[in-house]
């Protein structure tokens, strides 16, 4: 006897009319009482970020992704400037010496599991010392439940669509905040509410083709290296992943109209790549 059947049997049999009503709407409230009480710590936690907002207002930051690009660039010209670092960027060797500010990471999504970064957020914890991290608002509980990292330096996104589609357009930080395709979005997000002049990209190539048209996962470095599993292997064609691209274009596009509304100039420090929305510049020429 399925469920809706046992509900009504019961009804009928064993709750006058009055009384099932006065019940169920009880239930009713109760439901909302929780979701309400659910969603008062949500936004007491989200809107610690707000201290961040106009922080850096006329400096310059770089925003160091894990595209193999960097493997041509000396990073140490980074030490002693402002940096957001995503992803798995805390194995580069030079990551100590240029000490990101800031780090990101993506919401867990597919193909990866709960496992995955209950072990990758293990192994990323002792890098995290004097390095304030970003996580999607719904990867708290791992944290939480782990007992992970410091909790005075880390600080969540709440990347909910269905909320964010109505307001927010100017990406607040302590409010909800649309999906984001690639934590690269999620680190320009920061560097624009952070209130930065000037941003610069490094490492953040979009480039995972190989001449064949074939999907290449392709980072700084090597496969084995990796902390979190399941790397995306080849698709049986690329249209997926087209559409994906242009999901990920339009954020971007998104993000750069309201960054520069704000004067803020982003510009791409990476050597090639795909990605053709900001300036191009030379990075060695920002040292000069």
């Amino acid at each position: 006897m399925n469920k809706i059947k046992f509900t009504i049997i019961a009804k009928y049999w064993f709750l006058p009319e009055g009384i099932y009503n006065i019940l169920a709407a009880c239930l009713r409230s109760f439901k909302k009482y929780f979701l309400w009480q659910k969603l008062i710590k949500e936004t007491k936690i989200v809107s610690r970020n707000k201290r961040f907002k106009g922080l850096h207002q006329g400096q310059r930051c770089f925003i160091l992704g894990c595209g193999p690009s960097i493997q041509q660039q000396n990073l140490k010209l980074l030490k002693g400037e402002i940096c957001i670092s995503v992803s798995n960027f805390f194995v580069h060797p030079d990551f100590n010496l240029i000490r990101p500010r800031y780090h990101c990471i993506g919401p867990l999504h597919s193909p990866f599991k709960r496992q995955d970064y209950e072990r990758w957020f293990k192994v990323m914890g002792p890098y995290m010392e004097g390095t304030s991290l970003f996580l999607g608002y719904k990867d708290r509980d791992i944290v939480v439940q782990n007992k992970l990292f410091n909790d005075d330096s880390v600080y969540y996104l709440d990347f909910d669509d269905a909320r964010a589609r109505f307001y927010n357009k100017k990406f607040e930080l302590t409010g909800c905040l649309p999906s984001v395709s690639s934590v690269s979005v999620m680190g320009l997000m920061l560097a624009v509410y952070f209130g930065f002049s000037e941003i610069f990209l490094l490492g953040i190539e979009h480039s995972a083709f190989n001449m064949e048209g074939k999907y290449e996962y392709r980072h700084f470095y090597k496969g084995k290296d990796v902390f979190c599993s399941g790397e995306i292997s080849n698709f049986a064609d690329l249209e997926s992943e087209f559409i994906c691209l242009e999901s990920l274009w339009k954020q971007y596009k998104l993000i750069r109209s309201n960054a520069y509304s704000k004067g803020i100039k982003i510009c791409n420090a990476a050597r090639g790549g795909l990605l053709d929305l900001f300036p191009r510049v030379e990075y060695e020429s920002l040292f000069k």
